[in-house]
C-alpha cells in the first residue's frame, strides 16, 4: 500500500511503521507527531507546533561520548536563540525504550547536569528521513518547514544559527 502524505511517498511495512523516503535539501518536513516524548509540555509533539521556528534536530544517544559533552553548549543556545529556534534531541535506536531514557534524564538531573531540551525518544521515522552513519547528527530545518543543512553536531553553534535565521 503506498500513501501520499505531505508530498512524500511512505510505503507499510508489514511491521504496520511508516517509511519515509529520505529528505534532502529543498525538501519540506512532513508535519509528524511524536508521542514519547520528554521534557515538553504536552504528552505529544507535532513538529508543526514550531512553524515559524528554525528547528533543530539533534540525534544522538546514551552512548555517545561526543553527544553527552555537547548538551550544555546545546542548553546555552536554546536559552539565546529561544523565541527563534526549537532545538529538539532525536534519540537514534530503533528499540528505543521511553523508561530507559526518562531514566536517563532523570539521573543527570539528580547528578547535577539537567538536559532541558525536548527529546522525542522514539525517533525511527525521523531516522528514516534523515539516514546518517554517525552521531551526533544534525538536521536544519527552516522556519517555514524547509530542509536547510545536515552537519555534524561541532558544527551546532551560535553563527550556524545566526545564518539559518537570516
Amino acid at each position: 500500500m503506498i500513501l501520499i502524505i505531505c508530498g512524500l511517498v511512505s510505503i507499510k511495512l508489514s511491521l504496520g511503521q511508516d517509511r519515509f523516503k529520505p529528505l534532502m535539501i529543498g525538501d519540506t518536513i512532513p508535519n509528524m507527531e511524536f508521542k514519547q516524548v520528554i521534557n515538553y509540555e504536552r504528552e505529544n509533539l507535532k513538529l508543526a507546533d514550531f512553524n515559524g521556528k528554525v528547528i533543530i534536530l539533534d540525534f544522538w544517544n546514551t552512548w555517545c561520548k561526543a553527544c553527552l559533552s555537547s548538551f550544555p553548549k546545546l542548553e546555552r543556545l536554546k536559552e539565546q536563540f529561544k523565541n527563534e529556534v526549537k532545538i529538539i534531541l532525536v534519540v537514534n535506536d530503533e528499540a528505543a525504550k521511553n523508561e530507559k531514557y526518562r531514566d536517563f534524564f532523570r539521573k543527570r538531573a539528580e547528578e547535577g547536569e539537567p538536559i532541558t531540551l525536548t527529546c522525542i525518544i522514539d525517533g525511527r521515522n525521523l531516522v528514516n528521513l534523515f539516514p546518517h552513519k554517525s552521531i551526533p547528527y544534525v538536521v536544519w530545518i527552516s522556519p517555514t518547514g524547509v530542509v536547510k543543512k545536515f552537519s555534524q553536531g561541532k558544527e551546532l553553534n551560535s553563527d550556524g544559527i545566526s545564518e539559518i535565521i537570516q
